[in-house]
């Protein structure tokens, strides 16, 4: 994380463009944002104040948005009924049929920057004139950056996967959110090896919690975050350039074989907004949007194994998790 300078600072007589989200609800707004905002190496600022949302009890302040018939995408504030924790971050939405909203309903999150330093409502996004993306609290002060200062990024993108960019001048990418999953993959995100998701401590917890998926080697393992970290689940991807793909016929390893559970786990092909979240219960699951809210389509792990292979183990409940520091409590509880 790096914190503004005095250069930074000076940089503001250029360009400070401040976007205020009205405090009334998002769904009687509309969703005029852009999807692209180019910035001429200017520094450039963003304040938002979150509204309300239909059909969750979260509040949300856009400021990029890309959809299609099937999926939409916004990148902005993400916060809770109260605005005292609020994520920089990417969200998946879809509305009902005929739905009388032009907003944004039921959102989920696919990404976030601070979730462990969550900031309060108010807080504020400025793209630095020497190219780097911070987050700021109310007070001012910086709690999340992409570490790209000195490189030259004149403008942001959300595309039409969810995939949050920073481009330079020749349009090519500088920094990219699918570099830095969190606990989610939606269509076309791929799992490298090296890369890996960290649930979220509980549903109202966004903090990274005690369960990991990660490609290590040639293995794909479920594992919790103890010292030293124990493992749920295992399975064996083979020695050549292991990685899974989203798609929609397969989440698979390498050849993204059409339904071939040799090769990863089936998915049936779907039609509606579709994503894989890590959960806190160490499960990893697929939702999709059923036409009115979300539901879950399968999960995921369990239909490799079945529900035998995948929780036999057994371990004890750990009250607190910190690296290297496991407090545990004498109690046997299974994943």
């Amino acid at each position: 994380m790096e914190a503004m300078n005095a250069n930074q600072k000076k940089n503001f007589w250029f360009v400070v463009f401040f976007l205020t989200c009205l405090v009334h609800s998002t769904h009687s707004q509309g969703l005029d944002y852009a999807a692209t905002i180019k910035t001429a190496n200017n520094s450039t600022m963003w304040k938002t104040s979150p509204s309300p949302v239909e059909g969750a009890f979260v509040q949300v302040a856009p400021f990029l948005y890309r959809g299609t018939n099937d999926t939409q995408f916004i990148c902005g504030f993400y916060c809770n009924f109260d605005g005292s924790e609020c994520l920089f971050s990417v969200l998946v939405f879809q509305n009902k049929p005929n739905s009388s909203s032009s907003g944004i309903e039921s959102p989920q999150l696919v990404w976030s920057a601070n979730r462990d330093n969550p900031v309060k409502a108010g807080a504020t996004l400025l793209l630095t004139g020497d190219g780097g993306l911070v987050v700021g609290d109310v007070d001012g002060a910086p709690v999340w950056s992409t570490n790209t200062s000195s490189k030259s990024v004149p403008g942001i993108t959300l595309t039409a996967s969810g995939n949050l960019k920073l481009f330079n001048e020749n349009n090519d990418t500088v920094w990219e959110s699918i570099d830095h999953p969190t606990d989610t993959l939606v269509e076309g995100q791929t799992l490298y090896s090296g890369m890996e998701l960290t649930a979220s401590t509980s549903t109202s917890n966004w903090s990274e919690g005690m369960f990991g998926l990660a490609i290590k080697g040639s293995q794909l393992i479920g594992y919790v975050d103890a010292n030293p970290p124990q493992s749920y689940f295992i399975m064996y991807l083979g020695v050549f350039s292991p990685y899974f793909a989203f798609t929609m016929v397969v989440f698979a390893e390498g050849m993204k074989a059409p339904r071939d559970s040799a090769y990863g786990l089936d998915i049936l092909p779907g039609s509606a907004a579709q994503f894989m979240k890590l959960g806190p219960d160490g499960h990893f699951r697929l939702y999709e949007w059923g036409g009115s809210d979300w539901g879950e389509v399968a999960d995921l792990l369990t239909s490799y194994t079945g529900e035998c292979g995948y929780t036999p183990w057994f371990a004890e409940t750990m009250v607190s998790v910190q690296r290297g520091n496991v407090v545990v409590q004498r109690q046997q509880v299974m994943v």
